[in-house]
């Protein structure tokens, strides 16, 4: 049940568990939440446990080394660092106790390497489950640990998910070992289990974890029984691994049911609150009727008291029919309110959380502050556990409210209700405004782009604004907006909590498809920088057919199937996309022009992609994209100085809208021209753009971030550590499955130049060519390889694919990029 205090149990019990003196053992409390969608998987909730063993000291060494191996086989392209900067909690408690040096010391020992070496392989990006493979024979922990050694088996050979499933057994040796700080018992208090049980699969891969680690003592709480021994559950490990979970069983039960009092317990409590200078206020047999409908449930019994003593306080005689079912128990709790404490209840149902500054602003005519103050301390007001909104009925109550409400004298019609959740909606809408217009520029390294409380604030906007848009029966454009700068500020999580919030309003509160269609669709944009086409695009397209979609709606939602569309190589849909939003005007038609001038620069057409700038100038707000586009064109036709200018201005005007997916790309872009210019310059540049393209999980731009990378590196005579970086950008570019992200190829081809590799670079072009010829985009980049071919290797193939329309002599641009290649290669003399 929710709201009786099983998230303040087990905050609880794990101070307890902190507070008791040692008894022969270290005891290490481990507090997780399902509600953290970055631990909702097996391998995320495995490196939470690791981050708490690494608060109580010891070295857990078999484990650090096969996590360490098994995440950069699993995860090429994304390195731990970036899931613990993923979730800000989770990184806050990583920093806390320093989990990446602990994991980076415990490899290095094994590797005996120089300390540094290894930190320095994560961030280059060289694959340590590579270098732990050359070492192992030499290793006497692999040989002393059976399941290290099984473990790493598996991930030399590519099987990831078996070796996933056998790093707990390897964390429970380690326990066993005792590594440094004698016996050690782990428990870990997991609060939230209900979000985990509403995926099957989230949750099966958990409850696989709790049985490989059977040292570990799990504390689940939820609002739902644990089913895993019922045979209709379809789990593999039934009641024969969770005997105690049987129902109906006469072991000790592994499963309590929280919240519900005793019958003593209820008469105790109803005793002790019904008094009047010290005297029962009802008899014992209307207490015993009020103890059998409240079925040991405190919200009823705390409702019932108050209804008991304000009928006392008039003269009203109570009888047993005063208090029947819940309904009938909520209907006179309305009653019993003054009327402007009914309206306040109303517009209280009508989101998850709220303040009395949201009420206020929701009920007309306008209650008074004192009003406001002695409704927020009504026995049923609960703490949310929110920053902003601190303040929610319970989730039943809440329920409860629209249907029993038109039994009060004074109930809403349904065009009050509308009119409420629109004032609820506009208070909303100024209080963003307000955080937005007035936003300060945080600190590295929180969130680039807002301070973590201020996508705590807006990830409560987007969830109380969904709520109250049931309602009225369509969503804001500028709570679409909302949704979309949570997404530019790579706060997705925050967008996937509030479309997938639990306890909203039951469907007859106003639940209207439109308002679903619209959550499903934002669901897809937060999921589309990580999640297969297969799973996202049925989703926004769905969402795009419904027939009620605001304009600004559908074309946001647009914009990312474009972008998905063109990523899967599918570009002729996405430039109709584009066309549509550019042609139709409205304030999304800079970004179809936008797109459609990004579409221009993949096929080569030069000429349009500066007329798309053109369009775009004489905005401030959108100067970023004007210098981007020239920028880029400058950088096809070998105008390297001249882009690097306009690239720099475009950082510069980008940085002052501080989102994350803004700063990831213009970084990126400036930091992919200087590799080609200034190598020492380049590289600082490139570490931000992979901090931040790493936070947004976006393979693809890392991909041309370590090929940029190689291309620096590889221009100070760092040949070796470049043909790893071009290694990394490959694996990248294959995960993404963009068909632009071919970066990876210019970079070989320029590093084959420099080596004197004449088949590894004529494979390379050939590589573009192709993809060129295939896809009709980045013939650019093949004429350039092509030059450096010519220029380092006296010749290059004939090039098939179509030649790109340059906008000025492409004999002088074919000069430039062979120039380039002239200045690298005379400059070899200074390589140390």
């Amino acid at each position: 049940m929710g709201g009786i205090g099983k998230s303040a149990l087990l905050i609880e019990l794990a101070a307890r568990v902190r507070s008791e003196p040692a008894h022969g053992a270290t005891v290490v409390p481990i507090e997780l939440h399902s509600a953290n969608a970055a631990l909702s998987d097996p391998e995320t909730a495995l490196l939470a446990i690791r981050a708490g063993l690494g608060a109580a000291g010891g070295r857990w060494e078999a484990f650090d080394i096969a996590l360490s191996a098994y995440w950069s086989r699993a995860h090429p392209g994304q390195t731990l660092e970036a899931l613990l900067e993923r979730d800000p909690a989770f990184g806050r408690i990583a920093d806390t106790i320093g989990l990446s040096d602990q994991i980076q010391g415990v490899v290095e020992g094994f590797l005996d390497a120089t300390p540094g070496v290894v930190g320095t392989a994560l961030k280059t990006g060289q694959v340590i489950w590579q270098l732990v493979r050359d070492r192992r024979k030499h290793s006497q922990l692999v040989s002393e640990c059976p399941p290290l050694a099984a473990t790493l088996d598996e991930i030399e050979a590519g099987r990831v998910e078996n070796a996933l499933q056998g790093l707990p057994v390897v964390l429970t040796w380690d326990l066993a070992k005792r590594n440094g700080i004698g016996p050690t018992e782990v428990i870990v208090f997991w609060d939230e289990w209900e979000n985990a049980q509403q995926n099957e699969t989230v949750e099966d891969g958990l409850r696989r974890l709790v049985w490989s680690l059977p040292t570990v003592l799990f504390v689940l709480a939820g609002r739902r029984r644990l089913d895993w021994a019922d045979v209709e559950s379809g789990s593999q490990l039934g009641k024969r691994v969770w005997p105690n979970l049987i129902s109906g069983s006469d072991r000790a039960p592994g499963q309590h049911r929280l919240g519900f009092l005793t019958p003593e317990d209820s008469q105790q409590y109803l005793e002790a609150v019904l008094q009047v200078n010290g005297k029962p206020v009802i008899d014992q047999a209307l207490r015993d009727h009020i103890v059998l409908q409240a079925e040991g449930w405190p919200l009823y019994l705390d409702l019932a008291a108050v209804s008991c003593l304000r009928a006392v306080r008039r003269g009203e005689q109570l009888q047993s029919g005063s208090f029947g079912s819940f309904p009938e128990l909520v209907r006179r709790m309305i009653r019993d309110l003054e009327p402007i404490e009914r309206s306040q209840l109303r517009v209280a149902s009508l989101v998850p959380s709220f303040t009395g500054e949201l009420l206020v602003a929701g009920v007309t005519p306008t209650p008074s502050d004192s009003s406001v103050l002695h409704f927020m301390q009504r026995e049923f007001i609960e703490e949310s556990g929110r920053a902003w909104l601190s303040s929610q009925l319970h989730s039943r109550l809440r329920a409860a409210i629209r249907t029993e409400e038109i039994h009060a004298s004074d109930s809403w019609s349904a065009r009050e209700w509308t009119l409420a959740a629109d004032r609820v909606l506009t208070f909303l809408e100024q209080a963003t405004n307000n955080l937005l217009g007035s936003r300060p520029r945080p600190d590295w390294p929180t969130l680039p782009g807002f301070q973590l409380e201020m996508v705590s604030q807006l990830a409560e906007v987007l969830t109380a604004g969904l709520d109250a848009s049931r309602v009225v029966g369509q969503v804001p454009d500028w709570l679409i907006q909302v949704a979309t700068t949570l997404h530019e500020a790579g706060a997705d999580e925050a967008i996937l909590t509030a479309v997938s919030m639990d306890g909203r309003p039951e469907a007859g509160l106003g639940a209207t498809s439109v308002v679903d269609e619209v959550a499903r669709g934002l669901w897809a944009v937060a999921r589309s920088r990580r999640e297969g086409t297969s799973t996202v695009l049925p989703a926004m397209r769905a969402a795009l057919a419904h027939r009620d979609l605001s304009p600004f709606a559908h074309g946001s939602i647009a914009i990312e199937l474009g972008r998905v569309l063109t990523g899967t190589g599918d570009g002729g849909e996405a430039a109709a996309i584009y066309d549509d939003l550019g042609s139709a005007g409205g304030p999304l038609w800079r970004v179809g022009f936008r797109e459609r001038g990004y579409m221009a620069l993949w096929q080569g057409d030069f000429p349009r992609v500066l007329a798309v700038a053109d369009q775009l100038s004489g905005d401030d707000r959108f100067d970023y994209w004007t210098h981007e586009l020239r920028a880029e064109t400058a950088r096809a036709t070998g105008l390297l100085e001249e882009a690097a200018q306009r690239s720099r201005r475009s950082l510069e005007a980008g940085e002052l809208h501080n989102l994350v997916a803004i700063s990831a790309t213009t970084h990126r872009h400036l930091g992919r021209i200087l590799a080609l210019l200034d190598p020492a310059e380049a590289l600082p540049v490139l570490n931000v753009a992979c901090e931040l393209n790493e936070l947004l999980l976006t393979p693809v731009g890392l991909s041309q971030c370590y090929a940029a990378m190689a291309i620096a590196r590889a221009s100070s005579g760092e040949l070796s550590l470049a043909n790893e970086l071009v290694r990394k950008s490959a694996i990248a570019a294959e995960q993404s499955g963009h068909v632009d992200a071919t970066d990876h190829e210019f970079a070989t081809c320029f590093l084959a130049c420099l080596e004197g590799d004449r088949p590894r670079a004529l494979r390379s072009v050939t590589a573009l060519d192709d993809r060129a010829l295939q896809t009709g985009h980045g013939a650019h980049w093949a004429t350039a390889a092509a030059a450096w071919t010519r220029e380092a290797l006296g010749d290059a193939p004939t090039l098939s694919s179509k030649v790109p329309a340059w906008g000025v002599d492409s004999t002088a641009v074919v000069e430039r990029w062979r120039s380039q290649m002239r200045r690298v290669i005379s400059a070899r003399s200074s390589w140390p």
